[in-house]
């Protein structure tokens, strides 16, 4: 835990490298301030995400950062996370923010919302829709015959927010076909994606991309960490290694799902045995019991995608998770299998 240090100057210093948008913090009725790079923000108010155009400094930023970090008593770093009387702030500089100065701020409410208030806002009235959840989604429909059926069930998959693991050897076309995938996210939603070395090339309206950077001390599991504190919608890992695996199946069970990541594997079947090697590398699942840790996999993810060369760089075998059987052994559906073993 820190201490906060309780300098009005450097408040003002805060405030002051970020007065372009001093009527956000200002507005009460903002709630997130997400600052995707110094040209361009968007605010949330009352659930809903608006765009806006900033006229910041990279400096302005970088300064913002320098008394943030004054303000929590901390050193200045590439990312930060730190708070500030109302606020709370996280951070990440370049290199770690592939395109520039970003930083999400949350803002903390000033008065208590009291019980009768939710009645009065209507928050309590029945019949407002919900996401589809993984169980009232029905059955996944019979993509055998690929073509436009893998087209259209792809499409929906990203839609339906379905968690993925993209698998593939070197060079087998992961990072191409996550791109494809990508574009296929509704605007609204804000995407953060997190990657050892930048390879993704995205074109959206709400995204942040973050490289780890080790000579910084700054790896993926320390970018997963810092994600959730940056309101995403959805999370991806461009390469999966290591123990990184068990932070990014916690993330894809905080409430974002829609998310994935991909990782290397010499058949479909294969990427769930590599993902338990790469869950067992992390301290915290190291005595995790086989079946448990088995569960829980099949409870994140509902789809394995395996993409080879000599499929093109495309998609060969596309799986459905259905769950552990009694020996607690996968239960798995081939969706689709562009080659026949005959």
């Amino acid at each position: 835990m820190f201490t906060v240090h309780n300098s009005e100057n450097d408040e003002r210093v805060f405030r002051g490298h970020l007065a372009p948008i001093a009527h956000l913090l200002d507005d009460p009725s903002v709630i997130e301030i997400l600052i995707n790079h110094p040209k361009r923000a968007f605010v949330e108010r009352h659930g809903e995400m608006t765009q806006i155009e900033l006229d910041l400094l990279p400096q302005n930023v970088s300064g913002a950062a320098m008394a943030l970090a004054a303000i929590n008593q901390k050193d200045h770093h590439p990312v930060l996370d730190c708070r500030m009387p109302n606020l709370r702030v996280a951070m990440a500089m370049p290199p770690i923010a592939v395109h520039g100065p970003a930083m999400a701020i949350r803002k903390h409410r000033k008065t208590v919302r009291r019980l009768h208030q939710y009645l009065d806002e209507g928050l309590f009235q029945p019949g407002i829709r919900r996401p589809l959840s993984r169980s009232a989604r029905g059955k996944t429909p019979d993509i055998s015959a690929g073509n436009e059926a893998v087209f259209d069930f792809l499409r929906h998959v990203m839609i339906t927010k379905e968690n993925l693991l993209l698998a593939g050897s070197t060079s087998a076309g992961k990072t191409a076909l996550l791109n494809a995938l990508e574009a296929e996210i509704p605007d609204g939603e804000r995407l953060i994606v997190i990657e050892d070395t930048k390879e993704l090339i995205l074109n959206r309206p709400n995204f942040l991309q973050l490289e780890a950077n080790l000579d910084r001390g700054i790896s993926i599991a320390h970018l997963l960490r810092l994600a959730l504190r940056m309101r995403p919608d959805r999370i991806f890992v461009g390469e999966v290694r290591d123990g990184t695996a068990y932070d990014l199946m916690d993330a894809l069970n905080t409430g974002h799902s829609g998310s994935g990541g991909t990782l290397h594997a010499d058949t479909a079947p294969d990427a769930l045995i590599r993902l338990e090697s790469l869950l067992r590398q992390a301290p915290q699942a190291a005595n995790w019991p086989l079946a448990a840790m088995r569960s829980q996999i099949a409870s994140t993810f509902r789809y394995v995608i395996f993409s080879s060369k000599i499929a093109g760089r495309a998609p060969e075998t596309i799986l459905e998770i259905l769950g552990l059987d009694e020996r607690g052994e996968y239960r798995l559906k081939t969706l689709y299998q562009r080659f026949s073993d005959d």
